[in-house]
This record gives C-alpha cells, structure tokens and sequence, in this order.
C-alpha cells in the first residue's frame, strides 16, 4: 500500500492498490496489484510516483527506468512521441518559473477566502498544481497533482507534495477530500471529456465535499466556449455560482 500524506494512492486507471515492488520508499517501481500496470516511483523527484496514464509518459524514458530495477516491462505505450517531446519546453520554462503569492483578482480572494472557510480542516486536493499558488494563498500545505514534470520538481523543490496525475484518472479513492481546487486547470481539458473530469471529482469528493472550479473564457476547438458548458445541473453536479478567475 502506498500512502503519501496520509492518504491512500491506488492506481488511476483500475483503482487497484498498488504495491512497491523495486527499490525503496524515494526510488523504485509500483504495481498495481489488479491489472499489474507498472509505475515509476522518484524518476522525476524523490518519493513522487508517476502516476499518469501511459499516453502521458515517455515509454522510452521509463524503459530504460524499469531496467535499472531490473523488470521485464510489456506495456504498451503510445506512438506518438509528440507530447514526450513536448515535456522539454515546460524543464526550460522552470528556470522561469515565479514562487507567485498574488491573487490574480477581487472575486478570486473572495472565493478562496469562502472556499477556505468552508473547508477548515479538511482535506483539500489542488488540480493543475503548477507551483502550488492557490494553497499558498489560503495558507495550506495540503496534496496537489499536474500532468507537467517540470510542475512536479517545482512544487515539491519548494516543500509541498505533488504528485503526476491526470484529472480524468484520479489515483485516490472514494470520499477522501474535503474540498478540490482546480483553478482554471478545466480549461486544458477537452470539451468532451469534461463531463468525465467533473465525474472523477465528484468520486473522490466527500458527500459534503465542495469543489471551486473557476475558468477562463477557454473556446473549443468547435468553437463553443466552456464557460455555458459548466453551468448546469444534474444528478451528479449542481453548480450555484460561477466565475472567471481573471
């Protein structure tokens, strides 16, 4: 069983439990006990699985991983080397990267203000972490995910945990959290997997979780713009209020 901070890592895409089956607690290999998927565990930082779906890693890179803690590995990865090639952009761009502690408007401290007074104790998870501003600003250290290596060496270089994850795979349980931030991080997600995202939040939310989900006017490839695609309700989200976080 993996735990980090307290709270039980499965894997994303079967929801087994996952097993440490190379190396030690900062470097090694998962794997899933259910569908026996295999994870690396501290190539990227210390301790931090890599816990996103294959189409989102390098097969080569983590090959060459699972060869050093000597695994036969079978699993198949995309062809396309694209968003490997892609990761290199974002390991030049954390040379830039600012330890930013302002909010980017009013109605985004008065939500977060809210939105920690809500929570108080509770568990938060931070989606689309980059360097971990929103939990910072309401003066938290709690669990955070992103899909950008270059996210993860930031976030956990300046002492807050984050882990690589998918939105749309949460390797976390049922009901664990408390409250979710994803601070315009559904922006990135296509418009026709949204629905799947908003599902995955509501799985591993509380049953009187609260979620702050603010977005940016972000138009689909099709041209229709998110910000009417995320007011609605029905029997598994009922949103009250929305915003654009600038």
């Amino acid at each position: 069983m993996l735990v980090v901070d307290d709270i039980k890592l499965i894997c994303p895409m079967c929801k087994g439990e996952l097993d440490l089956i190379r190396g030690g607690k900062l470097f090694g290999v998962l794997k899933c006990c259910s569908c026996n998927s295999l994870y690396p565990l501290g190539n990227y930082f210390p301790g931090i699985p890599d816990l996103r779906p294959r189409e989102l890693r390098i097969g080569l890179y983590e090959m060459a991983w699972f060869k050093i803690f000597v695994i036969e590995s079978k699993q198949q990865y995309s062809k396309d080397i694209n968003r490997g090639v892609n990761e290199i952009p974002y390991y030049i761009a954390l040379l830039k990267e600012h330890y930013s502690t302002k909010y980017h408007s009013k109605m985004e401290r008065e939500f977060l203000e809210k939105f920690k007074r809500v929570i108080g104790e509770g568990k938060v998870l931070s989606i689309g972490y980059g360097d971990g501003r929103e939990l910072r600003l309401i003066g938290r250290n709690d669990l955070g995910i992103d899909i950008f290596p270059s996210d993860i060496i930031l976030s956990n270089s300046l002492g807050v945990k984050a882990l690589l994850a998918d939105t749309l795979n949460l390797p976390f349980e049922d009901r664990v959290f408390d409250g979710i931030l994803a601070i315009q991080s559904l922006g990135y997600v296509p418009l026709k997997l949204s629905h799947k995202a908003l599902l995955e939040i509501h799985r591993v939310l509380k049953p009187s979780g609260i979620a702050l989900l603010p977005l940016e006017k972000t138009p689909s490839k099709d041209g229709v713009d998110k910000e009417f695609n995320y007011v609605y309700e029905d029997e598994y989200v009922r949103v009250k209020r929305h915003f654009h976080r600038e």
